[in-house]
Order: C-alpha cells, then sequence, then structure tokens
C-alpha cells in the first residue's frame, strides 16, 4: 500500500509539474500575440521595395488582353492592383514616419520634464530632493535606451529620403541633435548627483 501511494504521490507530482509547465506556455505565447516583435528596418524595407517593384509590374500590364476571338478590358483590374500596391507602400512608409516621429517626442518630452526638476529649488526640502532623485534615478534608467536610439532614427530618415519621401528639415535637425541634447542631460545629471551627496547624509544623519 506504501509502494502504490508513493507511486501515485510520484504520478501526482509529475502531473502538477507537466501542467505547471503547459500553463506557464500558453501564458508565453499569449504574450507574445500581445506583444508581436516589431519589424526591423531591413524587413521594412524589403517589404517596401517588393511592393515598388510590383507596382511597376502592374503598371507594365497591357490595357486590354485577347483570347481568341474574346477581348477582355483589364484597365479596372490593373487600377485596382496599383492601388493596393501604391496603398501597401504608404502603409510602410507611415510605419517609419510614426516611429520617428513618436520616439523623438517621447524624448523631448522626458528632456523636458528633467530640465523642470533639474531647476534645483532648496535641496534641503525633504520633497525636493526626493523629486531631484527620482528623476536622476530616471535617467539612469534609460541611459541605455537613449544612446542607442538616435543612430536608428538616422537610418530611418534615411531609408525614408531614398523612398523619395520629403522629410520636414525641422525633424532632421532634431534628430541630429538629439545625442547632443542626451550628452548634455546625462553631464548635467551626473553633476546634480555629485552635489546632493552632502545633502543624503545631511539627511541620514538628521
Amino acid at each position: 500500500d506504501d509502494e502504490e501511494d508513493e507511486a501515485l504521490m510520484e504520478q501526482a507530482s509529475e502531473d502538477t509539474e507537466y501542467l505547471q509547465k503547459k500553463k506557464a506556455q500558453r501564458l508565453k505565447n499569449r504574450t507574445k500575440k500581445r506583444n508581436p516583435r516589431k519589424p526591423s528596418l531591413l524587413e521594412v524595407e524589403e517589404e517596401l521595395i517588393k511592393y515598388e517593384r510590383l507596382h511597376d509590374e502592374i503598371t507594365l500590364m497591357p490595357a486590354t488582353v485577347s483570347f481568341g476571338w474574346l477581348k477582355v478590358d483589364c484597365s479596372p483590374l490593373r487600377s485596382t492592383l496599383l492601388s493596393l500596391a501604391k496603398n501597401w507602400r504608404a502603409v510602410f512608409l507611415q510605419y517609419l514616419q510614426t516611429r520617428v516621429v513618436t520616439k523623438l517626442t517621447k524624448f523631448k518630452d522626458f528632456i523636458r520634464d528633467s530640465e523642470a526638476c533639474f531647476q534645483v529649488g532648496d535641496l534641503h526640502e525633504y520633497t525636493q530632493l526626493v523629486r531631484v532623485m527620482t528623476m536622476l534615478l530616471e535617467v539612469t534608467t534609460r541611459t541605455e535606451k537613449y544612446d542607442k536610439c538616435f543612430d536608428p532614427m538616422k537610418e530611418t530618415i534615411a531609408l525614408l529620403q531614398r523612398h523619395d519621401v520629403a522629410i520636414p528639415l525641422d525633424l532632421i535637425n532634431e534628430v541630429n541633435a538629439g545625442m547632443a541634447t542626451w550628452r548634455d542631460t546625462k553631464r548635467q545629471c551626473y553633476q546634480l548627483g555629485e552635489s546632493l551627496m552632502p545633502v543624503q547624509q545631511e539627511q541620514i544623519h538628521a
């Protein structure tokens, strides 16, 4: 009986472990569906080239096709196919433009918030001290992200220009100046962090 009970318990344990693994896998799959991988710049450009070539091929289609005595007007079909190719190309171009603008807007908002926070008042006041230290932590947390974000934005703009998209000069200038702005923010953050050390010591021993 004891051996049978042990066998049943062992089987139950294995069943439980199996169910837990299945549940974890389902959760992982569900998460993937909710957060699909963003296409790389190369993948998007491949799609653009595909639809541009398709558009050129459709343009060369004859307006009419003869099947023996039957002549078929292909103009409506050709117009529809041209519109589809053009629209899909526009979708990918708009996606790239939106991606650049969204990233840049979030960066500018963060810089604005950090600059407002770093307009240091009385750091001996506890609430102000906590506010500044929180923003310093935010800058540190985002360092890797913003260190790497500007080159991809420049590459995206270059890709859009290769595909005859007019990019506003202001946008180009803001992206080009972004890295310098980020370096200034990190330097200011470091200097402010250094100046806060004595204040933190006062708060600890207060």
